[in-house]
Parts: C-alpha cells; sequence; structure tokens
C-alpha cells in the first residue's frame, strides 16, 4: 500500500470565509522508509484561465500543416496567496510510522471567492509537501472552498430604482442590489410597440477572463440564469407590464477587481423580437450580488420573498447548537424571530423561520426550515 495522508478540518465541510481562520490536522501513514529534507504544509491560492482561439490563416499553405498549426492557446495564471508552516526538517519516518501535525492558517480578507466557470476558475487548496533527498517530492492535497461576505449596503446607492430607456420602451428595477435567493421585480412601460413583437426578460451572468500569454486578451462568457418570456398580447401601446425573476442559490458575489484574472458580473436584460425572433432592441440594467441584503429590506418588506441566502459552512459544534435552537423555538430570543407571527407551536409560512446567528459568523441572515 503507498504512503497516505488524511487532513481533518475544524468544520465538517470545508468551506470557509474570506478573513477566516483554517485549523486542523494531518494524519500521515508510511508503509516504507522515507528520508525527508522537510515537512511542510501550504495554503495556496490561484487563478488559472486557459481557451484557444484559431489564428489567421497563413498566406502560403504547406505540405506538411495541419490543424493545430492555427489554434492559439490564450492561458494565465495568477497567485492569490501561499502561506507555509514547515512541521520537520532532516527527519527519517520509519515503516508504518504515523506522523501526525496541528497546523493553523489565517485567511486573507481580500481573496476572491472559490469559483469555477468556462474559461477560467478560482482554486485553494492545502497541500502537503514531503520533500524527499534523492527523489522527487510528495504531495497530498486537500481542496478547500472560500467564499466572500459582500454587504450590499457598502456598495453606494443600490437601492435607488434604475431605469433604461429605448425606442417607446423603459425598463425598470426597485433597485440594483441583491443576494441569492431573492426576487428581481421589473416594469416595463410601453409608449410605441406593435402587437406581434415579443419582449424576453433574462438574469445574465457575464465572467471576464484575461489571458497573459502569448499576449494580453480578454474572453467574455454570458450565461442566462433565469429567463420570463412576456405574453405578446399584452404589448401594445401605453401598456405597463410588470415581471419578476428569480436569482439562483448557488451562484458567487460579484467581483470586478480590476487586477483579478477572472471577474464576475451580472445584468437583467430586456429583448425586443419581432414575428420573426429577430432582435430589434436590448435594454440592459446592471446589478450586484452580495450576501448581506440591503437594511431596508429586512426591517419593511422581510413578510415578502426577499431572503438573504448564505452557504454557510458551521462547526461540528455549532450545528449541535443550531439544531437545539431550532428544536426548542421557544427559547429563542425574541430580537432574533423577525416573523412576528411565530408561535410557540410552530411557525406560519410553511414552517419557515428565519434568524440572525449570534456564532463568529454575525450578522449573516439564515433560513432554516423547521
Amino acid at each position: 500500500m503507498p504512503t497516505t495522508c488524511q487532513f481533518y478540518l475544524n468544520r465538517a465541510v470545508p468551506i470557509y470565509y474570506s478573513g477566516e481562520q483554517i485549523s486542523g490536522k494531518v494524519f500521515l501513514t508510511t508503509t516504507k522508509k522515507l528520508n525527508l529534507k522537510d515537512i511542510f504544509i501550504e495554503l495556496k491560492g490561484f487563478i488559472n484561465v486557459k481557451w484557444s482561439e484559431p489564428s489567421k490563416p497563413t498566406s502560403v499553405e504547406h505540405n506538411d500543416s495541419n490543424d493545430c498549426d492555427n489554434i492559439i492557446c490564450y492561458q494565465g495564471k495568477q497567485n492569490l496567496l501561499k502561506q507555509i508552516i514547515k512541521f520537520d526538517e532532516n527527519i527519517a519516518l520509519n515503516r508504518y510510522s504515523k506522523y501526525t501535525r496541528d497546523f493553523e492558517f489565517t485567511i486573507p480578507s481580500e481573496v476572491p471567492a472559490t469559483c469555477k466557470h468556462k474559461y477560467g476558475e478560482i482554486s485553494y487548496e492545502l497541500n502537503l509537501i514531503l520533500k524527499r533527498k534523492s527523489k522527487f517530492n510528495k504531495i497530498f492535497h486537500e481542496r478547500i472552498v472560500i467564499r466572500n461576505e459582500s454587504d450590499l449596503n457598502m456598495h453606494g446607492k443600490l437601492n435607488e430604482p434604475k431605469t433604461a430607456f429605448g425606442d417607446g420602451l423603459s425598463f425598470t428595477i426597485p433597485r440594483s442590489g441583491y443576494v441569492p435567493g431573492q426576487i428581481v421585480d421589473f416594469e416595463l412601460k410601453f409608449t410605441k410597440l406593435r402587437i406581434e413583437n415579443r419582449i424576453i426578460v433574462n438574469l445574465c451572468e457575464k465572467t471576464t477572463c484575461r489571458s497573459l500569454s502569448p499576449t494580453v486578451k480578454v474572453k467574455e462568457n454570458v450565461r442566462v440564469l433565469n429567463s420570463i418570456t412576456m405574453e405578446k398580447t399584452g404589448l401594445c401601446s401605453h401598456k405597463l407590464n410588470m415581471g419578476r425573476v428569480c436569482v439562483p442559490l448557488t451562484i458567487s458575489v460579484s467581483n470586478q477587481k480590476l487586477d483579478d484574472l477572472v471577474q464576475v458580473s451580472y445584468y437583467l436584460e430586456a429583448i425586443v423580437l419581432n414575428s420573426k425572433r429577430m432582435v430589434l432592441q436590448k435594454l440592459v440594467l446592471p446589478i450586484i450580488i452580495g450576501t448581506i441584503p440591503l437594511e431596508y429590506e429586512v426591517k419593511e418588506q422581510f413578510n415578502s420573498a426577499h431572503f438573504c441566502y448564505d452557504n454557510l459552512a458551521a462547526t461540528i459544534s455549532e450545528s449541535k447548537n443550531l439544531n437545539n435552537e431550532l428544536g426548542e423555538l421557544e427559547i429563542i430570543p425574541k430580537q432574533y424571530v423577525l416573523d412576528k407571527k411565530c408561535t410557540k407551536d410552530g411557525v406560519s409560512d410553511d414552517n419557515i423561520v428565519t434568524i440572525f446567528s449570534e456564532s463568529s459568523y454575525t450578522n449573516r441572515l439564515l433560513k432554516y426550515i423547521v
């Protein structure tokens, strides 16, 4: 059997937020004697982008040319963080020996969240490295997920209505800041529009990847997350149509840092089509996706469908505490129960109660099913 390594982290699911600490231990079991220069563990984060495009055709064709000669591979790599803890040096591990060490890392608060897209990805991992004297190094990997906490209240005036105007059409949303799981309401006002025209409203995610070699180039990919088609029978002059689309729970927060090779942004678009499905015009309204909702939403609209979503990975002990709290609703402090219709025997609104967590992940709005 080969030498094995197990990573034991301080939480059941390896999901952490930027600014938090990663702690745990490694457990190494050897099957043969190992003479090592160093044993160390590293926390590593990086961005990888890669895609291929056909190059311009050459003016002179050769008999030995093939399709691969006309393909250019654009790629780039950006190191986000690298932290190292050295355990031992000049050490010999005997056959069937067991080696264990504790470790602790602090995640920088400015690193972007883990994500994977068509042309690039942001990844983080723990690596236990055995640096051997006479052979190549032996490395054991453990992937982890890092998420960002983004407060929409820190992004300026996101609670104000936004409107885009076109030819005989206006497209309005009540605000431009949302969290995953929320509903985006919109209004379409027509001053002149043919009865046979159709309007499609899409919630889109745009990923922008930037290569570094062989040259700097930008590649964009647009993905439609949700879509709604307005009934064409309702499209006529001086008509107001209203609709809504849902923000998926699993999307990443907005990341538009100019120095990152991968950037993620979101927008709502209204596309006007004629009877032959040709695009007549398109109106676009950018939106910001975060994790902490706007303050006025929590106070004024909490009984609506506008809830915050947070992919929280609690420790095992915290999970047990939360389960105990949810099992005994009557002892939850009143300031944490935001649904006024909550009773001792249960809660209304399909048994959904929303509370604020008092753990180290304070001020995150969580939704639990009881």
